[in-house]
């Protein structure tokens, strides 16, 4: 598999993906990718607002995707956000500061990138 600069890849349009505003009003959360494209750069922010988290099963059954890069803002990712991704190769986390929920254990960025091609 080739080498994938995040810096070099643009962020996927948010027309793809389905989120929704928290009840503050203060951050959008990914709820499902509609696409299906095989690099997926979920954007930062939308309307102004930073995406900080995606739900479960928000890339469920997605076969399109190889490669995911997910952007610094996000800062909670659900468990089985990849369940049934049977083409994905490549989990990119650009946080250094994510809470992974999955099974009701933590997990590094290093452990979830293997985990979530299961």
């Amino acid at each position: 598999p080739s080498v994938i600069d995040p810096g070099e890849v643009p962020e996927t349009s948010i027309d793809d993906f389905k989120i929704e505003i928290d009840k503050d009003e203060e951050h959008y959360t990914v709820v499902s990718y509609l696409g299906k494209d095989e690099i997926v750069k979920i954007p930062s922010e939308a309307n102004g607002l930073p995406i900080t988290v995606i739900i479960f099963d928000a890339f469920a059954n997605n076969t399109s995707i190889k490669t995911v890069i997910i952007p610094e803002s996000v800062d909670f990712i659900s468990n089985n956000v990849f369940s049934g991704c049977t083409s994905l190769e490549k989990v990119i986390i650009l946080s250094n500061n994510v809470t992974f929920l999955d099974d009701g254990k933590d997990y590094t960025p290093d452990d979830y990138s293997k985990l979530s091609a299961n």
